[in-house]
């Protein structure tokens, strides 16, 4: 009896706190949004997944959800993928440049020419460096901070006739790397991006035990169960369409590029 007292109140608790939970806001469709918070200030970053007329740019909205920036990326306009954010990657200050503009790795593909463009870049539209070159894995693109030289610097993976790639080391000009500003949305990420055989994902270890893919419709098109332990599932994909898909783990997510 004493034991039945116990769930019923445990199950109690657990729907009177799920019960204050306030929906605030809610992001139309197909829309992609990353938070930045430095403990102050909140700020929405929204690029959308489909070919609309927004495909080539990124809304940044005030926490009142009041519109804030719109950011046009010119070179992006005869591709049909939409502007994404890369991998773990989210939005930071002071890391790439110094002054006070946010910065972002973002990527667009061509479902036409399967070119794929990636580039480090700020609030103001300004290119600070090209990735369109460099492979854009979980392991390829790593930012960290020289402690004995005090300064930042970034690992890059250029393309080249090998097939490993030609690793680079590039300094940057600033020195406080801030870990929250690099933090994973979900702790979800895949390897290697793009793909044309076998995908490599991370279990985010969030109880669920089945990977999902979907095209850019929401069609599912691969699911494959796995054990709660394995660290690294893999999952064929070779006989997919060149594009863009979206992998799903529980409620985590993240996209790739079949090439």
């Amino acid at each position: 009896m004493r034991n039945f007292l116990l769930s019923a109140t445990a199950i109690f608790i657990t729907n009177f706190a799920f019960g204050q939970l306030t929906l605030e806001h809610s992001f139309p469709s197909n829309q992609d949004a990353r938070v930045y918070n430095d403990g102050t200030r909140i700020y929405y970053f929204v690029t959308k997944y489909d070919t609309s007329e927004y495909r080539n740019k990124i809304h940044i909205y005030n926490s009142d959800y009041s519109l804030y920036r719109t950011i046009t990326f010119p070179w992006d306009t005869s591709f049909d993928s939409g502007v994404s954010f890369i991998g773990d990657y989210g939005i930071s200050k002071y890391v790439f440049n110094t002054n006070d503009n946010f910065e972002f790795i973002v990527y667009t593909y061509s479902n036409s020419t399967q070119q794929t463009r990636c580039y480090i870049m700020d609030e103001d539209g300004i290119i600070i460096k090209d990735l369109s070159t460099y492979y854009t894995g979980t392991d390829d693109i790593v930012i960290f901070h020289d402690s004995l030289n005090n300064i930042n610097k970034i690992k890059l993976k250029l393309k080249d006739t090998s097939i490993a790639g030609l690793v680079e080391i590039y300094t940057l000009p600033t020195t406080v790397l801030s870990a929250i500003e690099f933090e994973s949305e979900n702790e979800l990420s895949a390897f290697p991006i793009p793909t044309n055989n076998i995908l490599n994902v991370t279990n985010p270890k969030n109880g669920a035990n089945k990977i999902e893919v979907f095209d850019t419709s929401g069609k599912l098109v691969l699911n494959k169960n796995f054990a709660n332990i394995e660290y690294n599932i893999s999952i064929d994909v070779q006989n997919l369409q060149k594009g863009i898909y979206i992998y799903r783990i529980g409620n985590s997510s993240g996209k790739f590029i079949k090439d």
